[in-house]
């Protein structure tokens, strides 16, 4: 069952399932900001001109991107994405995480979309199995594959606004955000930037790195979880411009993410980051 309104892209449906609500709200506010994570390390934000480029396209390629499907499951399918290149950055072995997992265990039975926050404290807190074991959403949380134990996310920061994320990116961390996608955002220019929608964000989106345009603007190097087909070289990538960031409820909902642990179940080898 979806109570999330269908939309069409590139000719197939698709659900935009992030939503807000209270209890997500409340979770999020239980978070620390990245700003006073740094502090607490003596460190502050990077002010843009020590900005450097972080290009992460030639790791990230299009076989890092997911499909959700016609669910409204983005949020936890970006988690997942992120999570794996995350691994990847950290020096670990390249893995599929399940974002359909990862959902499930935020909606139970019905397709409701999730705040990115849902998704973190999944991540967190129990972890996410292989993909190979959980390849759609089954809405249902009684399925609990056993690789769910041995992959988690140590620390997720709340984000809110785009020095944060760009501060975030050049420390080497995995982003995840919202943006709205409205009838502008398929609309790609020829630098493969999305268009821009106003309006708080219905969808949940991750970045990898950001560039600098030969104009001087810098954007967020994004992979989609629409498939390889998606996005203006049909492979599944794009850029999101600082206008994605803003006025898209970033200030409620985004956050990054730090670390990733991975538990072997070896006695003699507890979890490291």
């Amino acid at each position: 069952m979806s109570d999330l309104e269908p939309i069409l892209i590139d000719g197939m449906e698709r659900r935009m399932g992030r939503v807000e609500n209270d209890a997500g709200l409340k979770m999020r506010a239980g978070y620390q900001s990245f700003t006073q994570w740094l502090e607490s390390r003596g460190l502050s934000l990077i002010p843009e001109k020590d900005w450097l480029q972080v290009d992460n396209s030639g790791v990230f390629t299009s076989s890092f991107v997911t499909d959700q499907g016609h669910y409204g499951a983005c949020v936890g399918y970006s988690a997942a994405q992120a999570f794996s290149k995350l691994r990847v950055l950290r020096g670990q072995a390249y893995i599929r995480i399940s974002g359909s997992y990862v959902y499930d265990q935020i909606n139970g039975g019905r397709d409701n979309g999730a705040m990115i926050v849902d998704a973190l404290t999944v991540l967190e807190n129990e972890g996410s199995c292989l993909e190979s074991e959980y390849v759609t959403p089954r809405f249902s949380r009684s399925a609990q594959p056993e690789s769910r134990k041995r992959y988690r996310l140590a620390k997720g920061f709340a984000l809110t606004h785009w020095v944060e994320i760009c501060t975030a990116i050049q420390m080497g961390f995995m982003v995840q955000y919202p943006v709205q996608v409205g009838a502008l955002y398929g609309r790609f220019d020829s630098n493969g930037c999305c268009g821009v929608d106003r309006g708080q964000g219905n969808h949940s989106v991750h970045s990898h790195g950001m560039i600098r345009l030969p104009s001087g603007e810098w954007v967020l190097q994004h992979a989609g979880t629409w498939g390889k087909w998606w996005g203006p070289w049909k492979t599944g990538l794009a850029y999101h411009r600082r206008a994605h960031i803003e006025n898209c409820a970033v200030e409620n909902d985004a956050f990054c993410h730090v670390d990733a642990i991975e538990d072997t179940g070896d006695g003699d080898n507890p979890p490291v980051p």
